[in-house]
């Protein structure tokens, strides 16, 4: 019998509504761009990859464990990823706050524990907007020359695990877990 599939997987703090209606309402013509739906706008904190349908209870319980406060999410300015050469994606930039730092690397020592492989690239917080099949760069330089999407500012209180599914238009998301960020108690002295 052949072995599960692997699941594509990643982990990413929902975001505030009143972020993502911004960046939703934000929608320049841009030549080639494909606009992401509303609900797949977030911030992902792990991209975890094809993954072993056998590692998958463990990557739940370090998501149900995580105890963080939430986190203040401000959008800025846009960047095409990978490169401003060659982009494939347009994106909002994320503040990369202390709270967030702290919950990234929550995450990531957990999910070590549990023997889940590094990550790949340095994280860069951003909340992706719109892919491309390969763009006219000249066309695209043109079109993005002077224009970023609206700073919105929020607090994300959640996370969630999320599998990608290959579709017709790139992916569909499966939200597999959601967990409250709860806000952690003060130490009590004495």
């Amino acid at each position: 019998m052949p072995p599960p599939p692997l699941r594509r997987l990643f982990l990413a703090l929902d975001l505030p509504p009143d972020v993502t209606a911004a960046l939703t309402a934000w929608r320049p013509p841009i030549p080639g761009a494909r606009w992401l739906p509303e609900d797949h706008l977030h911030l992902t904190t792990r991209f975890l990859g094809p993954t072993d349908p056998e590692r998958l209870a463990a990557i739940t319980e370090v998501v149900r464990g995580l105890r963080s406060d939430p986190v203040p999410v401000t959008t800025g300015a846009l960047l095409r990823l990978p490169s401003a050469r060659r982009p494939r994606a347009l994106a909002a930039a994320v503040d990369d706050s202390r709270a967030l730092r702290a919950v990234v690397g929550r995450l990531d020592r957990r999910l070590a524990e549990v023997g889940v492989p590094g990550r790949d690239l340095a994280f860069l917080p951003h909340v992706t907007l719109a892919r491309f099949r390969p763009p006219d760069p000249t066309v695209l330089r043109k079109a993005l020359r002077g224009i970023d999407p609206p700073s919105a500012s929020g607090v994300a209180a959640s996370v969630s695990l999320v599998e990608s599914l290959p579709d017709d238009t790139g992916a569909h998301y499966v939200t597999l877990l959601r967990v409250p960020l709860v806000e952690t108690a003060p130490a009590s002295g004495g």
